[in-house]
């Protein structure tokens, strides 16, 4: 099993404090809610972590906007149909280790994560990270502005990302970041 997870401020780094629904930083008062909670009885059980600035609402809206995103984010409430349909019509050409077998050299106390996982979970003690809320996604974060300590993460995946996105050296600058240096 992983260690405990703490988060830091996506842009500042600074360490942030569970609060109800979500995180707070201390030092600039910024608070990053929960996404998806729901409330069962009295009981409120709380949603996932969500790190997404608000300032980029409008790419998201435009992200999930017209017809193929549509089907897309209607496809992905169903991640095992969602998954074998890309399998079926995907054009990913694959080269190289598959995620899955990757993760399996890993400890099994190792801090893995999947960067722009969507509803795809390649191994069950991997923390999927991804821009939108979906299930199956445990934290909602932009690739570019990760959540968690310079040097704190044991492995990272990124399958089918880098391609969609404008600035993927960013992307790529913030894995290198987050992993420990002694690896």
């Amino acid at each position: 099993m992983p260690p405990p997870l703490s988060f830091v401020h996506p842009q500042t780094h600074s360490p942030l404090a569970r609060t109800e629904g979500g995180y707070r930083d201390a030092a600039t008062g910024d608070f990053f809610p929960d996404q998806g909670g729901v409330t069962v009885g009295r009981d409120r059980r709380d949603g996932v972590p969500s790190f997404v600035p608000a300032s980029l609402a409008g790419h998201m809206d435009e992200e999930r906007s017209g017809i193929l995103n549509w089907v897309k984010t209607l496809l992905r409430k169903s991640p095992g149909l969602y998954l074998f349909l890309i399998w079926l019509i995907s054009p990913v050409c694959f080269t190289g280790i598959s995620a899955k077998r990757f993760l399996k050299r890993c400890k099994p106390e190792a801090l893995m994560l999947n960067i722009g996982s969507g509803v795809h979970k390649p191994h069950p003690d991997i923390l999927n990270v991804d821009i939108f809320y979906y299930k199956g996604v445990d934290i909602v974060a932009n690739g570019e502005q990760l959540p968690f300590a310079t040097g704190s993460v044991d492995a990272v995946v990124c399958e089918s990302l880098l391609e969609h996105v404008p600035r993927p050296e960013r992307i790529v600058a913030e894995m290198f970041r987050v992993l420990r240096p002694d690896l």
